[in-house]
């Protein structure tokens, strides 16, 4: 899609294998996947109100360049990150829980949030590359928390392990930068 803004109160929907949309300094208001998708290409800064992410969908940001907004991450989904762009849009953890993935190197600034009702959830950082995290701090409540994939999470504000019942599980010599144990008998690190 060209530069410009398209206004839908229906979503645009990602609803098979080869479903994929282009973004080139675009604006729109609700997308959603409905099957495992090629997802979406941000080759120039693009912002959507509101995307539903209830599957596979790769989102490849290009270099300099970033996608605002809003991200809801349902059960059994995965936000694949495969390019070095800025994801600046909030991501909401949400019914079940579900995984977002850093194959590459690049930056997060938006910030991760979570509703009360969910069953967890899996941020994958691919071995030897980096998220630099630079969004709020991230309450884990009373929810797991996995981090895996072996690369490193450079967050620049705390994890938080602020509940009894938090669980922070992490695999594959994954990395943290900053951790905050703030309520006593957590299920730890």
């Amino acid at each position: 899609m060209e530069e410009g803004t398209f206004t839908n109160t229906n979503p645009l929907e990602l609803n098979n294998a080869a479903s994929q949309l282009n973004f080139q300094e675009f604006l729109a208001n609700y997308i959603r996947t409905n099957s495992d998708s090629l997802g979406m290409s941000v080759d120039n800064s693009s912002t959507v109100n509101e995307f539903s992410v209830g599957h596979v969908t790769p989102v490849s940001i290009s270099p300099n360049q970033s996608f605002n907004g809003l991200i809801e991450v349902y059960s059994n989904s995965n936000l694949q990150l495969n390019n070095t762009g800025t994801l600046a849009a909030n991501v909401t953890i949400s019914g079940l829980g579900g995984t977002v993935e850093a194959q590459k190197s690049m930056t997060f600034s938006g910030s991760l949030q979570q509703v009360d009702l969910h069953e967890g959830f899996e941020l994958i950082i691919a071995s030897g590359k980096t998220m630099t995290y630079s969004g709020s701090e991230f309450d884990i409540g009373n929810h797991t928390f996995k981090l895996s994939g072996g690369g490193t999470l450079n967050n620049t504000n705390n994890l938080i392990l602020n509940d009894p019942a938090s669980l922070l599980a992490i695999s594959d010599s994954t990395k943290i930068s900053h951790l905050l144990v703030s309520a006593s008998n957590t299920n730890g690190a």
